[in-house]
């Protein structure tokens, strides 16, 4: 048994990889597609490994049977060949073979049938979308209950989920390949485990490296491209869609794009931070004298994703400092749909739509709506083939729901302009009822932001700095051609004493990189020119 009973589901379902000579290489687990067949799911990197095959071999093995076993049944093995293919591919160049010392890749996913009879206590499990912010669990790809480690599923880049585990315990390392990443909670798989940090030494109790960092492939990705599953999601109307393209489009042409080490999309080095209620949490205590003496719950003060935020309350007021990178996540969380999965609930869709608070407020004598509409089409003209229609944000589209999202309330410098704007905002919020607003500023003053305090609708979040591993995950994903650079820029960051300056986006992005080059040749050539350059 595994050590809880919210864990037999995943047992029957796990499947271990192994050489000829018995080696365990890595996990597995069986999955259904849409024609409930019945396929067992891993890393292409580990079939390749059970073959004695190079670990990246992009080629599809099709006469060599592998050899798999179930923990389930002990000492049971069965054949099992390959069925589908999506071998692991270069994120720059899909033709490129890896090296090896590549931090991410795309692709790396295998589904085989096997061809023997499935022992009858072989079941398998759903898969689901994962979800920001939860923890999950995953195992040796023996899958001794004892190698169980608990991970956080902290980021998302792009088909990979990032993975952060406690500083000691059990880390994620070679062998975990292609082993379930298991959602107690949902009863169901949200991901495969794919790589962990590269640096990690093997030791499956090392504390050498506190990010302890890992990936896992979506389970939802995996689902729709690999087992045919068609996405729960209606087709958005022409010219949402257009309108959500336009956004995209305005997120990778960001002014923050030609400052730094390169013009490179945003979007490929982007970070999602997470956002915490703290702060506000602990004001609201102070001016409730009912509640001074009253504990914060460590739930609702833990910091969590946007989209968990947003799930969870109809309006979010976010505030952060000068470069804490408010106006990178709203540009990011405007270029799509986005999906809030709900506990025992169809997903909610929120459709949004980014604005500067200023464009809102200098246009002070139309309706909420209309200033909208007329800002937004003025904003997003040179990425729209046709004019916006005026009346669209007035359209009900089913299954979703309007998302305004007003970036720097603080940039509307007169304090009368700014008053008037935010009581336009709060008359429509109450009146209302079918749209979802978001607001970012820098922190106002008290007097104004007591005016929010009174909008029980509206909760305030702070825009959460960099983590350790997020600091990571930004180096590589800004190296990505480089990974001995990233991690050469790593430890000069800490050496340096320069962390808690990388925990704010802009100065990582910016400043950093200039303060280190005259310690790190290898950057020089690579920094823009950033001379003069004060965040706002």
């Amino acid at each position: 048994m595994y050590p809880v009973s919210a864990d037999d589901s995943l047992r029957s379902a796990f499947v271990s990889f192994l050489k000829p000579n018995g080696t365990v290489v890595g996990g597995g687990v069986l999955v259904t597609d849409e024609n409930a067949i019945v396929s067992v799911l891993t890393c292409a990197h580990v079939v390749n490994m059970a073959l004695g095959r190079h670990q990246f071999a992009s080629d599809k093995p099709t006469s060599d049977s592998v050899t798999v076993a179930f923990p389930s049944v002990p000492g049971q093995r069965c054949s099992a060949h390959v069925t589908g293919w999506w071998p692991a591919r270069s994120l720059r160049d899909e033709e490129e073979t890896l090296s090896g010392k590549e931090r991410r890749w795309r692709g790396d996913i295998a589904t085989l049938r096997v061809t023997d009879a499935l022992p009858k206590q072989a079941r398998p499990v759903r898969l689901a979308a994962p979800s920001l912010g939860q923890p999950a669990w995953s195992w040796f790809g023996s899958g001794e209950p004892t190698s169980v480690v608990r991970v956080h599923v902290s980021a998302v880049a792009d088909d990979w989920l990032v993975l952060s585990g406690a500083p000691t315990g059990h880390a994620v390392q070679p062998g975990y390949s292609g082993s379930p990443l298991w959602d107690r909670k949902l009863q169901a798989v949200v991901g495969m485990l794919v790589s962990a940090h590269h640096s990690l030494p093997y030791s499956r109790l090392t504390t050498a490296d506190i990010t302890r960092q890992s990936y896992a492939i979506r389970a939802d990705i995996i689902a729709e491209r690999c087992l045919a599953h068609s996405p729960k999601q209606r087709l958005l109307p022409g010219e949402v869609q257009s309108l959500l393209n336009a956004q995209r489009s305005a997120a990778r042409a960001f002014p923050y794009r030609a400052i730094g080490l390169h013009g490179r999309d945003p979007s490929a080095v982007y970070v999602r931070q997470q956002v915490s209620t703290s702060d506000n949490a602990a004001a609201a205590l102070a001016t409730d004298p009912e509640q001074a003496s009253a504990a914060p719950d460590p739930v609702v003060l833990r910091p969590k994703s946007i989209e968990e935020a947003l799930a969870t309350h109809r309006h979010l007021f976010l505030t952060g400092v000068a470069g804490s990178g408010k106006s990178t996540l709203t540009l990011q969380l405007a270029t799509r749909a986005v999906m809030l999965p709900r506990d025992g609930a169809a997903a909610a869709t929120l459709l949004p739509v980014r604005l500067l608070a200023r464009d809102l407020a200098a246009r002070p004598g139309m309706r909420l709506l209309s200033a909208v509409s007329d800002a937004l089409g003025a904003s997003l003209a040179r990425f729209l083939a046709r004019d916006l229609d005026p009346r669209l944000l007035e359209q009900r589209v089913p299954g979703s729901h309007w998302l305004l999202v007003i970036d720097g309330l603080d940039e509307v410098t007169s304090r009368a302009d700014r008053a008037d704007l935010i009581e336009r905002l709060r008359v429509f919020m109450e009146a209302e009822r079918e749209y979802h607003v978001l607001i970012t500023s820098r922190p106002l003053p008290d007097d104004e932001r007591r005016t929010w305090d009174s909008d029980k609708e509206l909760t305030h979040y702070a825009i959460e700095p960099f983590q350790h591993h997020q600091r990571a995950q930004f180096a590589h994903s800004w190296f990505s051609d480089d990974v001995d650079l990233a991690e050469s820029f790593l430890r000069e960051l800490a050496s340096s004493r320069l962390e808690e300056e990388a925990s704010i986006p802009l100065l990582a992005t910016v400043k950093l990189p200039r303060d280190l080059e005259h310690s790190m040749p290898m950057l020089r050539g690579r920094v823009g020119a950033v001379a003069g350059f004060r965040p706002g």
